[in-house]
């Protein structure tokens, strides 16, 4: 997420709009290294 504005950040790099549902696999998601092998390889 962004952190100023708390809204999700796009793959292309844009971030949503207020209001705008962005499904996850067009988000730009940062690993968490604690769930490695539970939601990440």
């Amino acid at each position: 997420r962004c952190k100023p504005t708390g809204r999700v950040v796009k793959l292309g790099g844009g971030i949503a709009a207020p209001g705008e549902v962005v499904p996850v696999d067009q988000q730009f998601l940062v690993p968490d290294p604690a769930r490695r092998g539970q939601t990440w390889a």
